[in-house]
């Protein structure tokens, strides 16, 4: 655990920061049900190097496969990046 308290709607913002600004990281929080609607969900980004924080919205996919999705995720963050797409774009474009 990165930090010492539960992340719910209210602090998920502040949550984030922190942990961007205490390991100097860039943080991508999946699934954040932040979304006025129950079918879609928010994926936040947290750029600790700019400060900006951007949401990227997207539907949500019911399964129970869920073992192995941070690898599914971060190979094409990866791919983009090393394809000269900046940190945002190559976020949007893998989420």
């Amino acid at each position: 655990m990165l930090i010492g308290y539960t992340v719910n709607n209210e602090n998920v913002k502040s949550v984030f920061l922190e942990i961007g600004q205490n390991f100097k990281t860039v943080v991508l929080l999946k699934g954040a049900q932040l979304a006025d609607s129950s079918n879609e969900m928010v994926d936040v980004l947290f750029n600790c190097r700019t400060g900006q924080i951007r949401s990227i919205t997207n539907l949500s996919i019911e399964t129970n496969n869920i073992h192995g999705t941070g690898y599914f995720l971060s190979a094409p963050i990866a791919a983009f990046l090393s394809l000269e797409n900046d940190l945002e774009i190559a976020a949007r474009k893998a989420c």
